[in-house]
């Protein structure tokens, strides 16, 4: 019996073992924000259900969907208001937009911090079939200092939003247009960093697809950050290759094999087709002008294919024979291209383009100023470090000075903070070579990937919370499509970094309202001065008012959140009344069935609170076994000391008799030194 009692007490230790390894594995998925199960990813779903349900049950009643609606349409709606919201940031100007929304600088609100955030509308995602899947990827996962970095992604019913750092140098194109022509050794610095980004994009698995100086942006310190991968797609695993049959890109940086993927079956490629565009932006550097271009799109792209035979270097610019070397490899046929293996990428760094015998030589022929050599003068490990060839001159952490302005669109009306604001800034993230009203073709590539419309300018998106009005041409029609809210589940997500306000990391713990008033008195107190009891009372029935308003409140804000919530998806009154029918089918249902959650919450609680008394006493017997080990270490400790005061004595006394010692000596030493010199004396 006393046996089968012990197994029975194993058998439910252990089980108490698996289920806390289990809760404590299923909290870290829950507080990791690159897990599938990250908790704000299952809000996202909850959200999106949710949505779906209203514009569901408005053309069809299902009792199934409205009893769900009865259990989560305000859990959902308070969800939502509790989260992230463009509210959070404050508006400080337009950077750019695009096709399919619009870049801002914003700070955000409870840290001070300046950002940028990247508004991209639902409704053109959804027509575009653009991929911002992998875009939010790259910029959370990546934590290379050559790629910018996402604090946070959240979205409403209307819009995705992307906050993420803000790069204030403005970006490459508009260096190379201030500057007409580029040193060499500029040209080198960034060739450098570039490669640097491209490296570490790779290594994640994505092909950028749309490398250009537009993508380049510069630091405060003028370094570079590779941005914009709208158009990145991650390879097979396996093959390292995707399989795409549209031309994506930028037409004047397409490579050939891309150009060859357009059309029935397709074609596949790999990350060469980024050492490819390098190689074009190398040269747009140096020359000013892309080396395919021609006046129409048809022969530019029929130079790309012909690239052996037009590729031509002018010879007005001074261009050492490494540069030219490094273009012409990487400007060639994909199985002969520098870098684009992985075993090759020795071949990059060692390239004499990037040795310090190039920058030797160009000292001996006179091409290096003083300028250039000091910011030639890197290796691979410290070029971050170094000095950048163009140092931006920022006045203030918010100065977007390096963003050129440009005239929006009459549809790109915003509302920020209540008031219309009709943005005149944005920057200017191309340069007109008679491309730019020129659009890549785009289709929809699988699940690896996209092919998106890619202008020549960038894309930049367009602002707007749920609460703004917005004009656009594109309609969104689409987000009552059924499904519409469900393909964009799972979007939102939080930096780990421990300086960001995010889910489970701890700076979000606050005390609630109200929690540090305090309304009760020791009996000591009431029983001495019988004035406290009422006073108390008082401060009682003050607290519990102020309770009762503070709930108040939150539900009349949880009812205009759900008022709110459900305009957006339709009739009001429909779904409500829907709502209390059901609702008033199911008291019945429910009252009969409180008492026994009850019971069984109650018998939970006991089972908690037995698990609880045996957790504490195992503690305290920790408690006690460490009290042990303490007072044998410090035991040990006062042991130690002592023998170190003994032997501290000993060597005092070692010490002085050495001394003592040593004096004999020299005196010995000095009266024979004296009589050796008296001999000497004597004998001469």
């Amino acid at each position: 019996m006393n046996k089968s009692c012990l197994d029975l007490s194993e058998f439910h230790t252990d089980q108490y073992i698996d289920i806390k390894e289990r809760l404590v594995a299923l909290e870290k998925h829950l507080s990791d924000p690159f897990s599938d199960c990250y908790v704000e990813r299952l809000l996202d779903v909850v959200v999106a259900c949710v949505t779906e349900c209203t514009k569901t049950v408005k053309n069809v009643k299902n009792e199934n969907m409205l009893a769900f609606l009865q259990r989560f349409l305000n859990v959902a709606v308070c969800l939502q208001s509790y989260r992230r919201k463009p509210e959070d940031f404050s508006f400080i100007s337009s950077l750019g937009h695009g096709a399919f929304g619009r870049v801002q600088l914003v700070r955000e609100i409870t840290t001070g911090r300046v950002c940028a955030m990247k508004v991209l509308k639902k409704s053109r995602m959804l027509a575009q079939h653009t991929d911002y899947w992998a875009e939010k990827e790259i910029m959370s996962h990546g934590e290379s200092p050559w790629i910018v970095q996402l604090y946070y992604a959240y979205q409403d019913l209307k819009n995705l939003y992307m906050v993420m750092e803000y790069v204030p140098g403005g970006n490459l194109v508009s260096w190379m247009d201030e500057v007409e022509f580029m040193s060499e050794a500029a040209c080198r610095f960034y060739a450098a960093e570039t490669i640097l980004a491209l490296i570490d994009l790779h290594a994640m698995g994505f092909i950028h697809r749309d490398l250009k100086p537009d993508n380049l942006l510069l630091d405060a310190g003028g370094h570079l950050k590779l941005a914009d991968f709208g158009t990145a797609i991650r390879v097979d695993p396996e093959t390292s290759l995707i399989h795409c049959d549209a031309a994506v890109g930028t037409p004047d940086y397409l490579s050939p094999e891309v150009l060859l993927s357009q059309g029935i079956g397709g074609g596949s490629y790999g990350f060469e087709v980024d050492w490819w565009a390098l190689g074009v932006v190398i040269y747009e550097m140096l020359y000013g002008v892309t080396p395919f271009y021609s006046e129409t799109l048809v022969n530019t792209y029929a130079n790309i294919m012909n690239h052996a035979n037009s590729l031509k270097f002018p010879e007005n610019v001074n261009v050492s024979d490494a540069c030219l070397d490094f273009m012409k490899k990487l400007l060639c046929d994909r199985t002969q291209r520098l870098g684009s293996q992985a075993h090759c990428l020795s071949e990059v760094y060692n390239h004499p383009w990037f040795s310090i015998d190039w920058i030797q030589s160009q000292q001996t022929d006179g091409h290096l100023d003083s300028m250039d050599v000091s910011i030639a003068d890197w290796t691979w490990s410290n070029i971050r470090a170094s000095r950048a060839p163009f140092q931006p001159h920022l006045r203030s952490e918010t100065d977007t000075s390096y963003f050129q302005p440009e005239t929006d669109d009459e549809d790109d009306e915003l509302m920020v903070d209540g008031e219309n604001v009709v943005d005149k800034d944005s920057s200017n993230h191309g340069r007109n070579n008679g491309h730019d009203s020129e659009l890549v073709d785009v289709t929809n590539n699988n699940n690896n990937g996209k092919c998106k419309d890619v202008a020549r300018g960038g894309d930049f998106p367009e602002s707007s919370n749920s609460d703004h009005k917005y004009s656009g041409r594109c309609s969104d029609s689409l987000l009552e499509l059924p499904g519409s809210q469900l393909v964009f589940a799972g979007f939102s997500f939080s930096s780990s970094h421990p300086h960001h306000l995010a889910l489970l990391n701890g700076l979000h713990s606050s005390p609630l309202r109200g929690s540090n008033l305090t309304a009760s008195a020791s009996s000591s107190d009431l029983l001495k001065n019988g004035d406290n009891i009422n006073n108390n009372s008082n401060k009682l029935g003050s607290v519990q008012l102020d309770k009762s308003m503070n709930h108040q409140l939150q539900e009349n804000k949880c009812d205009n959140c759900k008022n709110s919530f459900l305009k957006s998806n339709g009739d009001v009154s429909s779904i409500n009344n829907l709502l209390i029918n059901n609702e008033n089918e199911n008291v019945m249902d429910s009252n009969i069935s409180n008492h026994t959650k009850c019971e069984s919450q109650l018998a939970g609680l006991r089972i908690q609170l037995d698990d609880a008394l045996t957790l504490s006493d195992t503690h305290l017997n920790e408690i006690s076994s460490l009290t042990v080990q303490l007072e044998q270490a410090n035991a040990r400790c006062h042991e130690l000391e002592n023998k170190l005061s003994l032997q501290e004595i000993n060597f005092k006394k070692i010490h002085e008799e050495m001394e003592r010692q040593l004096e004999n000596v020299h005196a010995e030493a000095a009266k024979n030194r004296s009589y050796l010199e008296a001999e000497i004396i004597k004998w001469k």
